[in-house]
């Protein structure tokens, strides 16, 4: 086996602190922690840098979240930021940033405005970017109106038309800490941790949605593929997005 030598990410200042990266095609979008929460694109194989434009214009909602897709109709890389009012945490605001304009342009919020997205979670494939999110629920308890989380979705961007989808989990399964997006075969997919009952054990399920409509009308349907041995949960972790059997 031929190991690499991975090289120091040649950013000026050494005391920047990469808060995420995230990957697409061999380039790297690095979310640097400063005032402005500045994005760098690093190529590993050129070792060049490329910091990101400033967003169009000052907003007074914060910066929630950010995904890094490709474009295959363009051959384009895009930079998607989402910006979220302090009022309900809701989407507001919808910035995309393409590698070959060199620029930012706003663009519909659409169905993320309903919405709340699990911050920090965005994961790309097949030319999509993709979050954990739910919808909210209003009660009265005690004569006070409470929030609550609703159902949970998979919220799709498709960076080529600019447009958001909300893909309904597994019926059998929720999100809980642990949860992760990959991909199988081409097709999207949920690796969804269970422990074992009156057992110090857990396995890792494996959901693949499959699109089009079918006898029941749904759009989406998800089938469990596997289901792996157990295996000792000692210690906290975590999935990471995965491809398992090829990506586009």
């Amino acid at each position: 086996m031929e190991v690499h030598k991975l090289h120091k990410i040649p950013l000026e200042n050494s005391r920047l602190t990469v808060r995420n990266l995230y990957s697409n095609h061999g380039l790297l979008c690095l979310e640097i922690v400063n005032k402005c929460h500045s994005l760098f694109l690093y190529n590993p194989a050129t070792r060049e840098v490329k910091q990101v434009s400033r967003r169009l214009e000052r907003f007074t909602g914060t910066v929630f979240d950010v995904g890094f897709g490709f474009n295959p109709i363009l051959n384009d890389h895009n930079i998607v930021r989402l910006f979220v009012s302090g009022y309900d945490e809701m989407v507001n605001k919808v910035e995309v940033n393409s590698l070959n304009m060199g620029s930012w342009k706003e663009v519909e919020v659409g169905n993320l405005r309903v919405v709340k997205l699990k911050h920090g979670e965005s994961f790309s494939a097949n030319g999509a970017i993709f979050w954990f999110g739910y919808t909210v629920k209003h009660k009265v308890y005690n004569g006070k109106k409470c929030e609550i989380a609703g159902r949970v979705w998979i919220v799709s961007f498709d960076v080529a038309k600019e447009a958001s989808t909300l893909i309904p989990m597994p019926a059998e399964i929720r999100y809980k800490d642990g949860v992760s997006s990959a991909v199988y075969e081409y097709k999207l997919a949920i690796l969804y941790p269970t422990a074992i009952e009156n057992s110090e054990t857990s396995s890792i399920d494996l959901w693949v949605m499959e699109e089009g409509t079918g006898a029941s009308g749904e759009k989406w349907t998800w089938t469990k593929k596997y289901t792996t041995s157990p295996f000792p949960r000692r210690y906290p972790w975590k999935l990471c997005p995965q491809t398992i059997g090829g990506i586009k």
